[in-house]
Protein backbone atom coordinates (compact mmCIF):
# COMPACT_ATOMS: atom_id res chain seq x y z
CA UNK A 1 0.00 0.00 0.00
CA UNK A 2 1.12 3.75 -0.39
CA UNK A 3 3.06 4.98 2.62
CA UNK A 4 3.68 8.24 1.49
CA UNK A 5 1.86 10.29 -1.16
CA UNK A 6 2.81 14.15 -1.92
CA UNK A 7 0.41 15.99 -4.26
CA UNK A 8 0.44 19.37 -5.48
CA UNK A 9 -1.85 19.31 -8.76
CA UNK A 10 -2.11 23.40 -8.56
CA UNK A 11 1.42 23.15 -9.74
CA UNK A 12 1.41 19.87 -11.81
CA UNK A 13 3.61 17.75 -9.57
CA UNK A 14 3.08 14.26 -8.29
CA UNK A 15 5.44 11.61 -6.83
CA UNK A 16 4.30 9.08 -4.92
CA UNK A 17 6.75 6.28 -2.63
CA UNK A 18 5.57 2.93 -2.64
CA UNK A 19 7.05 0.37 0.02
CA UNK A 20 7.92 -2.79 -1.65
CA UNK A 21 8.53 -5.71 0.01
CA UNK A 22 12.67 -5.81 0.82
CA UNK A 23 13.33 -2.18 -0.57
CA UNK A 24 14.18 0.58 1.88
CA UNK A 25 11.97 3.40 2.37
CA UNK A 26 12.83 5.76 -0.65
CA UNK A 27 14.89 3.62 -3.07
CA UNK A 28 12.07 2.77 -5.16
CA UNK A 29 10.72 6.92 -5.59
CA UNK A 30 9.36 7.39 -8.74
CA UNK A 31 8.75 11.56 -10.03
CA UNK A 32 5.42 12.02 -12.63
CA UNK A 33 5.06 15.20 -13.20
CA UNK A 34 1.44 16.41 -14.96
CA UNK A 35 1.21 20.13 -16.78
CA UNK A 36 -2.56 20.22 -16.44
CA UNK A 37 -2.41 23.41 -17.87
CA UNK A 38 -5.64 25.79 -18.24
CA UNK A 39 -9.42 25.38 -19.91
CA UNK A 40 -11.99 27.34 -21.80
CA UNK A 41 -14.79 27.84 -20.12
CA UNK A 42 -16.61 29.01 -22.42
CA UNK A 43 -16.12 32.91 -21.88
CA UNK A 44 -12.21 32.82 -20.88
CA UNK A 45 -9.11 30.88 -19.82
CA UNK A 46 -9.10 29.26 -16.34
CA UNK A 47 -6.30 27.69 -14.79
CA UNK A 48 -7.24 25.02 -14.18
CA UNK A 49 -7.14 23.49 -10.50
CA UNK A 50 -7.74 19.70 -9.60
CA UNK A 51 -7.83 17.66 -6.03
CA UNK A 52 -8.03 13.92 -6.27
CA UNK A 53 -8.39 11.54 -3.16
CA UNK A 54 -6.71 7.92 -2.58
CA UNK A 55 -8.68 5.07 -0.65
CA UNK A 56 -7.05 1.90 0.12
CA UNK A 57 -8.38 -1.36 -1.44
CA UNK A 58 -7.92 -5.35 -2.05
CA UNK A 59 -6.70 -5.92 -5.70
CA UNK A 60 -9.25 -7.43 -7.55
CA UNK A 61 -9.04 -8.93 -11.33
CA UNK A 62 -11.97 -7.12 -13.73
CA UNK A 63 -12.85 -9.50 -16.69
CA UNK A 64 -13.80 -7.29 -19.32
CA UNK A 65 -15.69 -7.41 -22.60
CA UNK A 66 -14.91 -4.91 -25.20
CA UNK A 67 -17.46 -3.66 -28.25
CA UNK A 68 -15.16 -3.47 -31.05
CA UNK A 69 -13.84 -5.77 -33.09
CA UNK A 70 -10.11 -7.71 -32.99
CA UNK A 71 -7.45 -6.99 -34.98
CA UNK A 72 -7.46 -7.69 -38.51
CA UNK A 73 -5.13 -7.51 -41.81
CA UNK A 74 -6.05 -6.22 -45.00
CA UNK A 75 -6.97 -8.71 -47.34
CA UNK A 76 -8.70 -7.37 -50.56
CA UNK A 77 -9.41 -3.62 -52.36
CA UNK A 78 -12.60 -3.39 -54.32
CA UNK A 79 -13.54 0.07 -55.94
CA UNK A 80 -17.43 0.67 -57.02
CA UNK A 81 -18.62 3.11 -59.64
CA UNK A 82 -18.29 6.06 -57.04
CA UNK A 83 -15.44 5.70 -56.45
CA UNK A 84 -15.41 4.56 -52.94
CA UNK A 85 -12.39 2.08 -52.29
CA UNK A 86 -13.63 -0.35 -49.84
CA UNK A 87 -10.79 -2.22 -47.62
CA UNK A 88 -12.06 -6.32 -46.32
CA UNK A 89 -10.07 -7.26 -43.44
CA UNK A 90 -9.76 -11.12 -42.19
CA UNK A 91 -12.07 -9.94 -39.13
CA UNK A 92 -15.08 -10.17 -41.25
CA UNK A 93 -15.28 -6.15 -41.20
CA UNK A 94 -15.07 -4.07 -44.26
CA UNK A 95 -14.22 -0.48 -44.54
CA UNK A 96 -14.91 2.74 -46.77
CA UNK A 97 -11.07 3.80 -47.15
CA UNK A 98 -10.96 6.77 -49.73
CA UNK A 99 -12.90 8.09 -52.46
CA UNK A 100 -11.55 8.81 -55.78
CA UNK A 101 -12.00 12.70 -56.71
CA UNK A 102 -12.86 13.41 -60.00
CA UNK A 103 -12.64 16.77 -61.58
CA UNK A 104 -12.91 18.88 -65.04
CA UNK A 105 -11.99 22.11 -66.17
CA UNK A 106 -13.60 24.85 -68.29
CA UNK A 107 -10.61 25.20 -70.36
CA UNK A 108 -8.12 21.99 -70.39
CA UNK A 109 -6.23 23.28 -72.92
CA UNK A 110 -5.15 25.63 -70.16
CA UNK A 111 -3.25 23.05 -67.87
CA UNK A 112 0.19 23.14 -67.62
CA UNK A 113 2.07 19.89 -68.61
CA UNK A 114 4.31 19.19 -65.80
CA UNK A 115 4.96 15.49 -66.81
CA UNK A 116 3.67 12.81 -69.01
CA UNK A 117 0.85 12.43 -67.74
CA UNK A 118 0.55 14.95 -65.07
CA UNK A 119 -1.26 18.16 -65.45
CA UNK A 120 -1.53 21.41 -62.87
CA UNK A 121 -4.09 23.87 -63.14
CA UNK A 122 -3.52 27.57 -64.15
CA UNK A 123 -5.95 30.52 -64.25
CA UNK A 124 -6.06 30.13 -67.95
CA UNK A 125 -7.43 26.78 -67.12
CA UNK A 126 -9.33 28.06 -64.48
CA UNK A 127 -10.34 26.00 -60.77
CA UNK A 128 -11.03 22.31 -60.79
CA UNK A 129 -14.73 21.65 -60.58
CA UNK A 130 -15.19 18.50 -58.78
CA UNK A 131 -18.40 15.77 -58.09
CA UNK A 132 -19.67 12.46 -58.14
CA UNK A 133 -18.36 10.43 -61.71
CA UNK A 134 -20.87 10.06 -64.40
CA UNK A 135 -22.14 13.47 -63.78
CA UNK A 136 -21.84 17.20 -64.86
CA UNK A 137 -19.29 16.23 -67.81
CA UNK A 138 -17.32 13.96 -65.24
CA UNK A 139 -16.10 10.70 -66.51
CA UNK A 140 -17.50 7.65 -65.21
CA UNK A 141 -15.56 5.17 -63.06
CA UNK A 142 -16.07 1.27 -64.20
CA UNK A 143 -15.16 -1.49 -61.72
CA UNK A 144 -13.55 -4.26 -62.89
CA UNK A 145 -13.13 -3.18 -66.04
CA UNK A 146 -9.71 -2.94 -67.87
CA UNK A 147 -8.92 0.17 -69.51
CA UNK A 148 -7.95 -0.36 -73.47
CA UNK A 149 -7.31 1.25 -76.50
CA UNK A 150 -10.17 1.95 -78.22
CA UNK A 151 -7.79 3.01 -81.80
CA UNK A 152 -8.18 1.23 -85.03
CA UNK A 153 -4.71 0.01 -85.66
CA UNK A 154 -5.19 -0.91 -89.15
CA UNK A 155 -6.31 2.85 -89.91
CA UNK A 156 -4.05 4.78 -87.78
CA UNK A 157 -1.57 2.55 -89.67
CA UNK A 158 -2.45 3.95 -93.61
CA UNK A 159 -3.40 7.50 -91.94
CA UNK A 160 0.48 7.58 -90.69
CA UNK A 161 1.74 6.17 -94.25
CA UNK A 162 -0.63 8.97 -95.99
CA UNK A 163 1.09 11.57 -94.19
CA UNK A 164 4.62 10.48 -94.21
CA UNK A 165 3.74 10.35 -98.33
CA UNK A 166 2.36 13.51 -98.28
CA UNK A 167 5.29 14.62 -96.43
CA UNK A 168 7.74 13.27 -98.69
CA UNK A 169 5.69 15.43 -102.00
CA UNK A 170 5.91 18.66 -100.34
CA UNK A 171 9.56 18.10 -99.49
CA UNK A 172 10.00 17.00 -103.16
CA UNK A 173 8.13 20.46 -103.88
CA UNK A 174 10.35 22.40 -101.84
CA UNK A 175 13.58 20.69 -103.36
CA UNK A 176 12.12 21.58 -107.00
CA UNK A 177 11.46 25.30 -106.16
CA UNK A 178 14.77 25.51 -104.42
CA UNK A 179 17.09 24.43 -107.88
CA UNK A 180 14.23 26.34 -109.82
CA UNK A 181 15.59 29.20 -107.75
CA UNK A 182 18.88 28.59 -108.13
CA UNK A 183 18.58 28.43 -112.12
CA UNK A 184 16.81 31.37 -112.79
CA UNK A 185 19.70 33.43 -110.95
CA UNK A 186 21.97 31.37 -112.39
CA UNK A 187 20.40 33.03 -115.85
CA UNK A 188 19.94 36.59 -114.07
CA UNK A 189 24.00 36.66 -113.44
Amino acid sequence: MAQDVTTDLTNGHFTYHPDFLGASDGSTQMSIQFDFGAFYNGSSWVNDTLSSTQHAAPSNTVYSATDGYGAGDLQSVSVDADGVITGSYSNGQTLNLFQVAIARFNNPQGLNKIGNNLYAETTESGNAIAGRPGTNGLGRIVPNALEQSNVDIAKESVKLILLKRNFQANLNVIRTEDEMTGNLLNIIS
